[in-house]
């Protein structure tokens, strides 16, 4: 799914949460689902998924998810891992497809986006939980990797949950 699908959708979906017609609540379920899914699609695969790869290249995937990426560097990740920079780095990105850094990128948002979702925590919580201290690097990250802005995206939910109370 595009990113542009991913907004229509969001869209679709924050259209269908303002009318309140016959069945509304029904495709709103189904919109807020196929939300979902892309999420999850997207989301950074566990270490679980990973049987094949070097045993030190899953443990510094383990202490990403355990920290959720937050306060991690690629230094620290190597010396986990019992390796330098350089080699970690490679054999790292053979392993996962991607950088460390943006592995961990990646990690930081979806845990962001999962205490946006929960409706627990606001934008600035979310983000300072998932170790960003800039908001608007947080929010553009975030628009990049999600296809809209963080506020947007806890309206989504918000309007999600209250259809969802309402079904």
């Amino acid at each position: 799914l595009s990113t542009e699908r991913f907004v229509g959708l969001a869209n679709l979906l924050l259209e269908e949460c303002a009318t309140a017609g016959p069945g509304s609540a029904m495709v709103a379920e189904g919109l807020a689902e196929a939300l979902a899914v892309r999420v999850l699609r997207d989301a950074p695969h566990r270490s679980n998924g990973m049987h094949g790869h070097e045993p030190r290249i899953l443990r510094a995937i383990r202490l990403i998810e355990e920290t959720a990426g937050a306060g991690l560097d690629v230094e620290r990740m190597a010396r986990a891992a019992g390796m330098s920079r350089f080699h970690f780095s490679r054999v790292f990105r053979e392993a996962t497809g991607t950088s460390p850094y943006q592995y961990i990128l990646n990690v930081r948002l979806a845990h962001a986006a999962e205490r946006l979702r929960g409706g627990h925590a606001s934008v600035t919580e979310a983000a300072l939980d998932a170790g960003f201290t800039d908001f608007g690097r947080f929010a553009a990250h975030f628009q990049r990797r999600f296809g809209c802005l963080p506020s947007q995206f806890v309206a989504t939910a918000r309007s999600a949950r209250r259809i969802a109370r309402i079904a």
